[in-house]
């Protein structure tokens, strides 16, 4: 929907310097470091009776469903397979919009209507642009949402701590600013 808006905006910069697919593998491009930053983040992440290291009990995550090797996930696998994919999709998305900015001219040559316009009733020049920002978009819009719900989920879980049962210390408990009596 969005493409085909943009597309009936007129003349509109899709693939070029400074167009829509331009500037968005720049916040693509942002978003890779940030991707990589949450993934070694939580990777390394340690708190004491965290349920980080838990095996997802509610809506369990399996890898090899069907299979005989199916396991299932902690919570920290599920954030970091999470951000794991989040930045190859960023990597993707940046790499094909440097590509698509590179040789937005020789595409735009590609696309000339009078080449392209067998049907002149279809439109061709118009559907392959329009289905080109349609899937960009598409892709962009899956790593938002994937990102948005890797954030929420993680920001649920990150102070998420098991109740313990323990003894409660005494006043004069060992330790190095205790004497013995």
């Amino acid at each position: 929907m969005i493409s085909v808006l943009w597309y009936l905006a007129g003349a509109p910069n899709s693939f070029g310097k400074d167009g829509l697919i331009d500037g968005l593998g720049g916040i693509t491009t942002v978003l890779a470091g940030f991707f990589v930053a949450g993934l070694v983040a939580i990777a390394t992440f340690f708190r004491e009776n965290s349920s980080l290291d838990d095996i997802i009990e509610r809506g369990p995550a399996i890898i090899g469903f069907g299979t005989d090797d199916q396991e299932s996930l902690t919570r920290r696998q599920y954030v970091c397979s999470m951000f794991g994919f989040l930045v190859g999709l960023s990597f993707f998305l940046a790499i094909s919009a440097v590509f698509l900015r590179s040789f937005a001219t020789s595409i735009s040559l590609l696309l000339v209507p009078e080449l392209l316009d067998l049907v002149p009733q279809v439109g061709w020049s118009a559907v392959l642009e329009i289905s080109g920002v349609f899937i960009w978009i598409l892709l962009f819009s899956w790593q938002i949402i994937v990102t948005l719900r890797g954030l929420y989920y993680l920001m649920d879980r990150i102070y998420d701590v098991r109740p313990t049962l323990g003894r409660k210390p005494r006043e004069r408990d060992e330790g190095p600013n205790v004497t013995p009596l």
